[in-house]
């Protein structure tokens, strides 16, 4: 039985061993996956480690940065992180680090990830109205910063599947929202 303070340990040193890799190794993502899986307060943890690098975005190497960013893709589309873990970043002061890295997870997680795993990440998150602020910031970013890039994707046909899923993402979230209010 490992001390509160171990786990959190666990988790630093895992997340700073994925960012200090000069390519990404999806082997912490399926460990720290593991990890979440023994025991749910992993979970926590990981995302309390990963809202102390989101807060501080702007200071990692383009190393750091893109492997935060797949490692976050990675434990959103196998459900061991939620869009909760974006619940730290301000929709409304949004810096230049936080749209890239919002818009390169988001765009990863869209086109790697199959519509119904994608419609239940986001129902998850309609389904809270603890989470209204998030729900709102997440909606109005997917259309004007990832929709609105749909068109300028350098693949025509990713950025088509981008603009679809999208669509169907944001037409669950307003269908669950009318349910809400009903």
């Amino acid at each position: 039985k490992l001390k509160d303070q171990q786990e959190r340990e666990i988790a630093h040193i895992l997340l700073d061993c994925c960012l200090q890799e000069k390519t990404y190794n999806p082997f912490y993502a399926y460990l720290s996956a593991k990890f979440c899986e023994y025991e749910k307060r992993f979970q926590i943890t990981f995302q309390f480690s990963i809202w102390d690098k989101i807060r501080d975005l702007g200071s990692l190497s383009t190393t750091a940065f893109s492997n935060l960013v797949k490692l976050v893709t990675h434990l959103l589309k196998t459900k061991w992180l939620s869009l909760t873990v974006f619940k730290v970043i301000e929709f409304s002061d949004l810096d230049k680090p936080k749209v890239q890295f919002l818009r390169q997870v988001l765009s990863a997680l869209f086109l790697e990830t199959e519509q119904e795993v994608l419609n239940h990440i986001f129902e998850k998150l309609a389904d809270n109205p603890k989470l209204g602020m998030l729900h709102e910031g997440l909606k109005l970013f997917l259309t004007h910063f990832l929709m609105k890039n749909t068109q300028a994707h350098p693949d025509i046909k990713e950025g088509g599947l981008l603009k679809d899923k999208i669509d169907l993402v944001t037409q669950t979230l307003k269908a669950k929202e009318s349910k809400v209010k009903l």
